[in-house]
C-alpha cells in the first residue's frame, strides 16, 4: 500500500490537433518511491495558445485526482461487466478549465478536451494521434485508485495527483 499516489502524464509528440502522452504512476511510501511504472498512453487535444472549449489540451500542473459519480460517463462504466467502475476520475483545480474526465475514446473528436487512455496507439487518416483499447487502459487505472477508494466520503484515502508534464518524453528522461 502506498503513502500517495502520482501519475505522470508525459508528453510524447503532438500534432496541431492531439497530443500523445505515456501515462507512468509512482506510489510512494513517506517520500521515496516504492512503485514506478508505464500503464499506458493517454490522448488529448491539441495546444491551442487561445483556449477553445473541448479543443484544448489542458496545461502542463500538478492537479488533484478525484471520484466522482456525477458524470454521464458513470452509469455506462458501472454497467460494464469489464470495467465495473464504482466512480470516474477527476481532474480538479485546472487552471480555466473543469469537468475533466479520464474516460473512454478513440480519436481527438472523444476528447471533449478530456484525457482518453488506451492500450495501443497509431495515427488516423488526418495525421492525428489515436488509442485502442481505452476502457481497457481505463480499468488498469483504476486498479491503481480502487484500493484507496472511500464510498462514504466519495474519497481516496490517499492523495492521488495527476501531473502533466509537456516537455516531450526523450527530453524530460534525458532531464532526469
Amino acid at each position: 500500500m502506498y503513502d500517495s499516489i502520482v501519475f505522470k502524464n508525459i508528453m510524447v509528440a503532438s500534432t496541431t490537433d492531439s497530443t500523445l502522452s505515456r501515462l507512468w504512476i509512482q506510489g510512494f511510501v513517506g517520500d521515496k518511491i516504492s512503485l514506478e511504472t508505464g500503464i499506458c498512453w493517454i490522448l488529448e487535444d491539441g495546444f491551442r495558445a487561445v483556449k477553445v472549449k473541448g479543443k484544448t489540451r489542458i496545461p502542463e500542473g500538478k492537479y488533484p485526482l478525484k471520484p466522482t459519480r456525477s458524470s454521464k460517463f458513470y452509469t455506462p462504466y458501472r454497467d460494464d461487466p469489464r470495467l465495473k467502475a464504482l466512480y470516474v476520475l477527476t481532474l480538479e483545480n485546472v487552471p480555466n478549465f473543469d469537468l475533466i474526465r479520464l474516460h473512454a475514446g478513440i480519436d481527438v473528436e472523444d476528447t471533449l478536451g478530456c484525457q482518453l487512455p488506451g492500450i495501443g496507439t497509431g495515427m488516423d487518416t488526418n495525421n492525428n494521434f489515436v488509442v485502442a483499447r481505452s476502457r481497457e487502459a481505463l480499468k488498469k487505472i483504476h486498479n491503481y485508485t480502487d484500493p484507496y477508494f472511500d464510498e462514504a466520503k466519495m474519497d481516496f484515502t490517499i492523495p492521488i495527483f495527476y501531473e502533466c508534464i509537456r516537455t516531450p518524453l526523450i527530453n524530460y528522461l534525458k532531464k532526469s
